[in-house]
């Protein structure tokens, strides 16, 4: 009988390990999983804030070049007044 039972306790030692190594193995798989979707979102981070960076710097062009027109038209309009007095 001790020896059945000793088998009994090996086999229960046995599928309690392979449970909790098959746990193991599953977390490890979830946490590269993690690890990857967070090395994503990083880049996609770094690249939304790239873009956004380009944008802005277009956007400052534009106010420039509006400025710049603003400037001309305002010029072409004292030229026309300066004809029209002479």
């Amino acid at each position: 009988m001790t020896v059945e039972l000793v088998n009994i306790l090996g086999g229960a030692i046995v599928a309690i390990l392979g449970a909790i190594l098959r746990q193991y193995m599953i977390l490890k798989k979830e946490i590269e999983t993690l690890k990857l979707s967070i090395a994503k979102n990083y880049a996609t981070v770094d690249s939304i804030k790239d873009l956004a960076q380009a944008q802005k710097e277009m956007l400052n062009q534009m106010i420039d070049i509006k400025i710049d027109i603003a400037r001309f038209i305002a010029g072409s309009h004292k030229d026309e007044d300066r004809h029209k007095q002479i």
